[in-house]
């Protein structure tokens, strides 16, 4: 028994570790695109926050690679980063969801609608549904 204990903590230790990594390389990531963003802006001094913060989350995800003890603010940087994948993935969620309505709402009943309409009507019913300009 306790081997499986043991196994079943390594096994949560490699998902802790890949999930810390992966949010601390999206937070690497989010860094260098707002140092394209302050590069393009030529806001020097928001480039090299941004600079900054993506050279701290490199050597936190070296960290974390190489097994290395976190430390407190190693621990707030990760929530920092959770905070932002957390809010990027309910923003995909949001726009999923209105996707969805659309579909369910809209889309598909115009579809069936127009397994109804006659051979005669079915061009002008198509441009009434389908057609931007209208």
């Amino acid at each position: 028994m306790y081997k499986n204990v043991e196994e079943r903590a390594k096994n949560m230790n490699k998902e802790y570790k890949g999930l810390m990594t992966n949010i601390s390389l999206t937070a690497e990531t989010l860094a260098e695109k707002a140092m394209e963003i302050h590069k393009e802006d030529k806001d020097v001094k928001s480039y090299a926050s941004a600079k900054e913060m993506r050279e701290r989350y490199m050597k936190l995800t070296d960290k974390i690679k190489d097994d290395k003890p976190l430390e407190k603010l190693d621990y707030a940087a990760l929530i920092i980063a959770a905070q932002l994948v957390l809010e990027s993935i309910e923003n995909r969620i949001k726009i999923e969801t209105k996707a969805v309505e659309q579909y369910k709402n809209n889309l598909i009943p115009k579809f069936k609608h127009m397994l109804d309409v006659e051979p005669e009507d079915f061009e002008a019913q198509a441009k009434v549904f389908f057609d931007p300009k209208t």
